[in-house]
């Protein structure tokens, strides 16, 4: 069996939430061997230092929508924009 292709995402900047979970470490991990500019939220500021994917790292609770507009923010700050 084969892998399916993978489309690039080079330049493609991308807000993962749950960044340190199992699914949401998989994605940025899959994401970032892709191209992507990756935004990696979490809770837990020492969960973020021990992923080990490049990316911009925003601790925070995404349960308060004031903390869903500063990830917002600080992604679009860091890349530029999200796609």
């Amino acid at each position: 069996m084969t892998e399916p292709d993978k489309q690039g995402m080079d330049g493609q900047s991308v807000l993962i939430a749950g960044a340190t979970g199992g699914l949401g470490s998989a994605i940025a991990r899959d994401l970032a061997e892709r191209g992507a500019q990756l935004t990696l939220v979490s809770r837990r500021q020492d969960r973020l230092a021990d992923l080990d994917v490049a990316g911009h790292r925003i601790a925070l609770d995404l349960r308060d929508p004031a903390s869903c507009r500063a990830a917002v923010r600080a992604a679009t700050e860091h890349a530029g924009r999200l796609d």
